[in-house]
Parts: C-alpha cells; sequence; structure tokens
C-alpha cells in the first residue's frame, strides 16, 4: 500500500500538468509571413462601361507589380495590406478600332484581423491613376474596389476582384464603368 501511495505521490504533478493542457484553449494559428516585394502579375480584365450600348464591353490582359504586401497577425489592423501597380490594354468587343489603356496604382486592405485559411480572403480598397480610349481624351480616374483573394500561398497568390473606374474629367460617361479583374502574383523577393 505504502509503494502505491508512493507512486501515486511521484505521479500526481504529471497528471496535474495533463490535466492543464487539456483544459488549456488551442492557440490559434496565424498566417504571419514575410512581406512580398515586387511580385510581378499576370492577369485578364472585363469593363462595362455606362455607355455600353455604344462600344460593349472591354477586355484583355493586364500586367503589374505587388510593390509590397504583408500579411500579419494583429488585433486592431488589417491581417494583410498591400501596394500594387497595374497596366492594362483593353479593346472593345463590338468596335475593333476602338482600343483602351487603364493605368492604376492602389492599395488594398483585409477585412479581417487574423488569417487563419488560405482560401477566400476578403478585401477592400482603392485605385487611382488615369485612362485613354484612342477616340476619347486622357482622364485621371478613382476606382473604388471589393475583392477575394482565392488562394494566398507563399510563392504565389490569385486574386478576383470588382471595381467601379470612376473617371474625373468631361468624357466621364464614356470612360467610367465597371471593371472585372482577375490575377496571379507569383512571390519571387521577400521583405525578411
Amino acid at each position: 500500500m505504502k509503494m502505491l501511495s508512493f507512486l501515486f505521490l511521484l505521479l500526481l504533478p504529471y497528471w496535474a500538468s495533463a490535466q492543464e493542457q487539456i483544459n488549456k484553449r488551442p492557440k490559434k494559428e496565424y498566417l504571419d509571413e514575410a512581406g512580398r516585394l515586387f511580385a510581378p502579375a499576370l492577369g485578364y480584365n472585363t469593363f462595362f462601361p455606362i455607355q455600353y450600348d455604344q462600344t460593349g464591353p472591354f477586355h484583355g490582359p493586364s500586367f503589374g507589380f505587388e510593390l509590397y504586401n504583408q500579411t500579419m497577425e494583429g488585433d486592431f489592423s488589417p491581417a494583410q495590406f498591400a501596394f500594387f501597380a497595374q497596366f492594362s490594354q483593353l479593346q472593345s468587343l463590338e468596335q475593333a478600332d476602338i482600343q483602351m489603356l487603364l493605368i492604376s496604382f492602389g492599395a488594398r486592405f483585409s477585412f479581417e484581423q487574423g488569417f487563419r485559411r488560405r482560401f477566400f480572403l476578403p478585401f477592400f480598397g482603392l485605385e487611382f491613376g488615369g485612362l485613354a480610349r484612342n477616340d476619347v481624351d486622357w482622364a485621371p480616374q478613382l476606382s473604388p474596389f471589393l475583392g477575394l483573394e482565392i488562394y494566398h500561398g507563399r510563392n504565389w497568390a490569385w486574386e478576383l476582384k470588382g471595381s467601379y473606374t470612376n473617371a474625373l474629367s468631361a468624357d466621364m460617361r464614356q470612360l467610367s464603368g465597371g471593371l472585372i479583374h482577375t490575377h496571379i502574383y507569383i512571390n519571387l523577393w521577400e521583405d525578411n
């Protein structure tokens, strides 16, 4: 009996430690990664102008850079923010002689404070820049947007976003409209 009591007293601290571990809440695992620098982006855009009946939709490839992207754990800050530049050459589907050039610089921020997954990460942001058509003068533009990062990996990311391109000129009705973007970013450099 003394031997059994001795073993019980010897194992009591280990049993208490095990109980403490069982009752402890699991630690949240956040995506906390090094920032991406100058990640090139390839994508495709579709633009629906306000005066849709005159030109129809525009579509075409885009190229850009994610100048900086940081994913981190934060209590009062977005889990992700990014700064980017994009260039798009768009062609009218109905009138082959009308083309559009869109240049934008912007920032995006996640709605969430800590990412625990790599899929379907919602974000919002604002772009500014310029746009022109070969039949209309150049105009500055401002575009709020909403989007979803379909996949966020260490080496690449795929996003889908929709924006309203607001031309700030007299030709506003010809140059303004809705824009749908899809891009894939390739991570080549990290900020350590």
